[in-house]
């Protein structure tokens, strides 16, 4: 399958510079060339480049009015823009920075400094791409793609976690489908969601549970909280665990996520606990015992 590569825009009035940039560039990218401002506007448009590289000193207009309009239209206003320019005072490359320019170089250009700054920038570029795709992916995905990736080597997880207590001071355990362990409920957070909000995520979509009010109980990491699950994924996970005495709804368990679910008194609990929630369980039971 054909690899699609990042595009390019050059816009510069001498040819010139337009060809030896083409020459230096055309086989990392795909490049398209305008030799004056308003034409660049238009062909911004219709191209969506990734990148654009503009020359300041041009007829009609020129590159500091250019990167103006670029910014005004919706349609162009993200577009980084790298100015390749003649104009090489400090006040000139202050100008275009100000401007919103994502780096700045003089002419005569060094191809080998073209090629190493047009890279760092694709680089961010294509980092914040993948950042924006994983927008609205669940964190099960996620960590299914991942695996896909790098198999069974350990992944450092983030966690959000709930103890439940109600009014008996009991704490909610559910037995996981997965390992048949006992332990709260919790999960990996999913991208750009606040933690609080993967807790209550969690904790009601593995029980039913609402949280109406949480508060921290602790943040819980390192050599205990490494984990084999019986498929044979490895993890390291950072659990970060609410404690929850204000909710509501009715018990009921996901049967995928869980194979039962109830309240335990802090001197019983089940004897076949998960290892990742050991660690909080036994924190919060030995500060319950100390009152």
């Amino acid at each position: 399958m054909e690899i699609m590569k990042n595009r390019i825009l050059f816009v510069d009035d001498d040819y010139m510079n337009l060809s030896a940039l083409t020459h230096i560039l055309s086989e990392e990218y795909t490049v398209y060339a305008e030799k004056n401002g308003l034409k660049c506007l238009s062909t911004a448009k219709i191209v969506k480049p990734h990148l654009i590289l503009l020359d300041v000193v041009m007829p009609e207009i020129n590159g500091f009015d250019v990167i103006n309009l670029l910014r005004e239209d919706e349609f162009t206003k993200n577009i980084p823009v790298i100015f390749v320019t003649g104009k090489n005072t400090a006040e000139d490359e202050v100008r275009g920075l100000s401007l919103g320019a994502v780096d700045y170089i003089y002419k005569p250009f060094n191809p080998l400094v073209v090629k190493t700054r047009v890279r760092n920038q694709m680089q961010l570029i294509n980092q914040k791409r993948n950042v924006q795709n994983l927008k609205g992916i669940s964190s099960k995905d996620y960590i299914l793609n991942l695996r896909k990736i790098v198999g069974t080597t350990p992944l450092l997880m983030c966690g959000a976690s709930v103890i439940v207590e109600n009014e008996k001071g009991e704490i909610l355990l559910q037995q996981r489908a997965d390992n048949k362990l006992w332990g709260y409920s919790g999960g990996s957070v999913n991208i750009n969601e606040k933690v609080e909000d993967a807790a209550k995520r969690e904790l009601f979509e593995e029980t039913g549970i609402v949280a109406e009010e949480m508060e921290l109980f602790g943040v819980f990491s390192g050599e205990d909280l490494y984990y084999i699950y019986p498929n044979g994924d490895e993890v390291s996970n950072i659990d970060i665990v609410f404690i929850c005495k204000k909710y509501s709804g009715e018990l009921n368990p996901d049967e995928n996520e869980c194979l039962d679910a109830a309240f335990f008194p802090i001197d019983a609990l089940p004897e076949n606990l998960s290892p990742p929630c050991k660690p909080a369980l036994m924190q919060y039971v030995a500060g319950k015992r100390l009152g």
